[in-house]
């Protein structure tokens, strides 16, 4: 930035000292005027009355305009700087005979300024100074390589064609190897002849070939092209030819600005400024100012130092480009040139702002909105204030800046980065030149049309909304167009329109198929409104069909499904060929739309229609790797004149065996058709089917089941116990249980009914849901629980059904009298793990069964059970029944039992039934061992075990040595807690028998 002239104001009035400065500066050609303000000795705030920059008049008057509106504020005693540059102060007076007086002296070689001749000649552009223009031509034939390039520039900036002769002839000294022979270039294509210009060409193709051109997109995207200057011959060659190139403008919207890359990029760009080409100008300007740059600092490493970029960037084989001051160069000379044309030619600006707009694409361009939070003090209030910033998509692009808010208010510029500092952001119309777009309907449209950024649609529908009646100016196809956009605003708005437009007459086909293609529910629901209205005129119309069928839109198909019946009857017929995109590019639409399709081919009237599907088609499309032709051949075989088996024969594995769903199930289906011959020869790989790991397959294959087993008996009864089988093992396969299970059902129906015994009483003790209910549903039919034996109808009690359960329960309650003769198996239904049945048994073996009955085996077995519940029982069986005969067995038998609860129930009869019987209490031993030993005894077993020893073992010897045997034990372990009991029955046992070994030493205090 350089500073043209400045003035500093001040204001001193009471306790006020304030001062005031004013600068206008230059920036590429183009000039901002900036102030500062605050009191004298501060640090002053800045601002800028040009947010973006002007011409030299504008900035001029707006500097001017700023001064005397702080003198009527009361500010003087000014002090003016003098500007800088004597050229400046020329040019920038518009005293153009300067420009003319240097130039002239150039040429006769006394010219003395330190001013470089070729800035000079670059003046005369800037400064739009065409009556130089004859001085200016002379520079061609200058020694001076940039007086030739400025020279050349300015003929082709006045479109002065009268120098092509001398410009080839400076193409053909330079080439394509300078700027000078580059400019001469773009020169000649633009103003030379046929003859010219093939000069040029003739050059080019020694340099690029029609292989290069046609291979330009595997030679520059993800990949290292070894040539990059192709991608600037190849433009070259397009412009030439008059030819667009696609994939030229794709490399151009993706391509990394690497070394080299950026050297053909950057040459194109250039090209293109001067051709005017404006959508290729557009695209590289959109890419130059939302790139990242390839480095930011003086310093980059070459690979073994770390050396001056400016160094680097000299060498033929530079390994960076496009540094941030590249960067900003480009977003400069954009603006500049956007500034001039508005200045200067306002149809040149309307079609560049155009072109700019239309290049934006959020699709692949990273231009994110943002917002930078801080706080800002304020020296007078001496407080901070929360200052948000708010930075637009693209705010890093000034030329896009100025074209959406070159005419607002609320922006200003942050190092090249502009932002609005406001809370409420306006959504009012703030382009620069508002009225010229209020004159231009068809550029606006074009915007709307093309759009692919939202900053684009915005644009556009701000300026629509003020000029409804642009909407006039929509063709048929942009309306399809628009429809088809991501952006549902714009589709919203165009709904909106159409609606209106065609609120009375009928719309014409393509525009409903579009609505249908638009992917927007409200248009497609739109469309049906409108084919339901105008229907009988629509189902005549075999374009109309065929749109339905190619819009890739569910609901469509949805309306040729429901209206099926009234498309059959027309007399258009639908040739293969008209609907070939299925087939040939299967990609373009969803695998669910295709699924539609096939399906109302195949299994509506609507596949009679189609004409010209032969028999090789449907083979080959059977055969296709593309699953939607595979699925397509299975519906055009149901309207086929070939055997379904003669078309799959050869293909059909391939379905059944694919990872596609609707292919194996269509597989099946087709397998179905098949003669009964093939399925005999095939039966053990079709019984398989039908325990697939795919659901769809073990469903499809009941039909060709259903065949099998009719033509072939055998495999019947084979295929019913693998069925039943399956049932109650494991489920390998999510859903297969209930899948056997239909098929079941289904194949076998009443004879269900027929099975034996066994095979119902082990389905309804299955622990798995599909099998129970097989053996429940036939239970009735085929069991009595009389003929069952006692041990069958007891693991009844472990089935999971209820009403099985409750079955054995009603059977137990109405015979006692045979549970009672088969007590000792019967009680073997305790073994059940459901707790209603452990409660209604233990209810029933009390209270229904005789206690003669019971013998002591059976009540040890019931108190010896896992289940608590039913020990608790067992007790209190042996409680109410515990007789002399019984008592013994019982305590002997229980002692072994590991439950403290149970050993201290145990405990409860040792005086009843062991007191003074010195047998018994000798195989005991065990017991009482348990007792005494284990700490997790209840307290009170091992006191009545402690008093039952000391009481018998005084009556006894025999019971005299247990006790000691089992005590000596006790005091030989770590076990402490009994010690005090177990000294005093040793010291009254010796007291009784001297003759006693105890392990204790006794003696005498006197």
């Amino acid at each position: 930035m350089k500073l043209v002239k400045q003035k500093k104001l001040f204001f001193t009035e009471g306790n006020s000292d304030k001062v005031y400065e004013v600068d206008l500066c230059e920036i590429d050609d183009l000039f901002v005027v900036n102030f500062r303000y605050g009191r004298r000795g501060n640090n002053l705030r800045e601002g800028t009355k040009t947010v973006f920059p002007v011409s030299y008049e504008e900035a001029e008057k707006i500097y001017n305009k700023l001064i005397v509106s702080k003198e009527k504020k009361g500010y003087k005693d000014t002090i003016e700087v003098p500007e800088t540059a004597e050229l400046q102060e020329d040019v920038n007076s518009v005293q153009r005979d300067t420009i003319l007086k240097y130039l002239n002296q150039a040429l006769e070689g006394t010219y003395t300024r330190n001013w470089r001749v070729s800035k000079i000649i670059a003046r005369v552009g800037a400064l739009n100074f065409k009556e130089a223009m004859p001085t200016v031509a002379k520079f061609i034939h200058s020694k001076d390589s940039f007086e030739q390039y400025y020279s050349i520039l300015n003929l082709i900036y006045f479109s002065d064609s009268s120098h092509v002769k001398d410009v080839l002839e400076l193409f053909k000294i330079y080439k394509f190897e300078t700027i000078v022979g580059r400019a001469a270039v773009a020169y000649v294509i633009k103003f030379g002849n046929k003859t010219q210009i093939d000069a040029i060409k003739s050059h080019l193709d020694g340099l690029i070939s029609e292989g290069d051109i046609s291979n330009l997109a595997v030679k520059f995207i993800n990949a290292k092209p070894k040539d990059a200057t192709l991608l600037y011959f190849a433009y070259l060659v397009s412009v030439i030819q008059g030819s667009y190139n696609k994939d030229l403008y794709n490399i151009l919207q993706h391509v990394e600005f690497k070394a080299n890359v950026f050297k053909s990029v950057r040459y194109i760009y250039r090209t293109a400024y001067l051709l005017n080409d404006i959508s290729v100008f557009a695209l590289i300007s959109k890419r130059m100012a939302m790139s990242k740059p390839g480095f930011t600092s003086e310093f980059v490493h070459d690979g073994k130092d770390w050396i001056y970029a400016s160094q680097e960037l000299k060498k033929p084989n530079s390994s960076v480009a496009f540094s941030s001051k590249t960067k900003q160069y480009f977003i400069n000379d954009n603006y500049k040139k956007l500034y001039l044309s508005g200045e200067r030619d306002k149809n040149g600006f309307l079609q560049l702002a155009k072109a700019m707009l239309c290049s934006l694409d959020d699709n692949y361009d990273d231009a994110k909105q943002r917002i930078d939070y801080h706080y800002e003090y304020n020296e007078q209030t001496k407080r901070y204030n929360y200052a948000n910033k708010y930075f637009p998509k693209y705010h890093q692009f000034k030329g896009i800046m100025y074209i959406v808010y070159g005419n607002s208010e609320r922006f200003a510029n942050n190092k090249g980065m502009w932002f609005d500092s406001s809370e409420n952001h306006q959504s009012k119309r703030e382009e620069v030149f508002p009225e010229l777009w209020n004159n231009s309907p068809k550029e606006v449209i074009e915007i709307l049309v093309n759009s692919k950024s939202q900053v684009a649609t915005a644009f556009a529908l701000n300026i629509l909304n003020e000029k409804p009646e642009f909407y006039e100016l929509l063709t048929p196809s942009d309306v399809i167009l628009l429809l088809q956009k991501e952006d549902q605003q714009i589709v919203e708005v165009v709904l909106n329109y159409i609606k209106t437009k065609y609120s009375i007459s009928k719309p014409n086909e393509e525009l409903v198929i579009s609505l249908f293609k638009s992917k927007n529910q409200k248009a497609i629901d739109l469309a049906i409104n409108w084919f339901n209205k105008f229907k009988l005129d629509y189902v005549k119309s075999k374009s109309f069909t065929i749109g339905l069928v190619l819009s890739n839109e569910l609901r469509a198909i949805e309306v040729l499904t429901s209206n099926v019946n009234a498309f059959s009857k027309q007399n258009f017929e639908i040739s293969i060929e008209d609907v070939l995109g299925l087939f040939e590019n299967p990609q373009l639409f969803t695998p669910h739309f295709l699924q539609a399709v096939s399906e109302l081919v195949g299994n509506t009237t609507f596949g009679k229609l189609i004409k010209g599907v032969k028999n090789s088609f449907i083979i080959q499309l059977s055969k296709s790797a593309v699953d939607s032709n595979k699925v397509f051949a299975v519906s055009f075989s149901k309207i086929a004149l070939e055997s379904t088996y003669d078309l799959f024969k050869d293909s059909y594995a391939d379905y059944i065996c694919s990872d596609n769903p609707f292919l194996r199930q269509a597989g099946i289906e087709v397998l179905s058709q098949f003669p009964d011959s093939f399925l005999i020869e095939n039966k053990e790989d079709l019984i398989l089917f039908s325990f697939s790991e795919f659901q769809e397959i073990r469903k499809a294959i009941i039909p060709t089941l259903t065949r099998l087993i009719t033509v072939d008996r055998e495999i019947k009864t084979r295929l019913q116990r693998q069925l039943i089988f399956q049932l109650t093992e494991a489920e390998t396969y999510e859903g297969l249980h209930e899948d056997c299970y239909e098929t079941l059902k289904e194949l076998f129906g009443r004879s269900l009914a027929n099975l034996s015994k066994e095979d119902i009483v082990f389905l309804v003790l299955s622990k798995y849901e599909f099998a129970q209910k097989l053996g429940t549903s036939v239970f009735d039919k085929r069991i009595a629980l009389s003929s069952l034996d006692v041990q069958t109808l007891v693991s009844l009690s472990k089935s999971d059904v209820l009403e099985i359960r409750n079955k054995l329960k009603t059977y137990f309650e109405n015979n006692v009298v045979r549970i009672s003769y088969e007590l000792d198996s019967a009680i073997h239904v305790f073994n059940t793990s459901w707790d209603d049945v452990v409660t209604w048994a233990c209810d029933y073996f009390e209270q229904r069964i005789d206690k003669n009955k019971w013998s002591a085996e059976t009540l040890i077995y019931i108190c010896d059970h896992i289940n608590e519940t039913v020990q608790q029982f067992g007790r209190r069986m042996i409680t109410q029944y515990f007789t002399n005969e019984k008592g013994l067995p019982i305590l002997l038998k229980l002692q072994e039992h590991p439950d403290k609860d149970m050993k201290f129930f145990v405990s409860n009869y040792l005086n009843n039934y062991a007191k003074d019987n010195v047998e018994v209490i000798l195989n005991l031993e065990a017991y009482f061992t348990s007792i005494l030993f284990n700490i997790n005894s209840h307290r009170s077993s091992k006191t009545r075990v402690y008093k039952f020893l000391e009481s018998e073992s005084l009556k006894h010897k025999e019971v005299a040595l247990l006790t000691v045997k089992i005590l000596s034990l006790i005091m030989g372990s770590k076990t402490l807690t009994d010690r005090d009991e177990v000294l005093d029955i040793f010291l009254k046992l010796k007291e009784t028998y001297e003759d006693l070994n105890i392990p204790l030493s006794i003696k005498m205090i006197s």
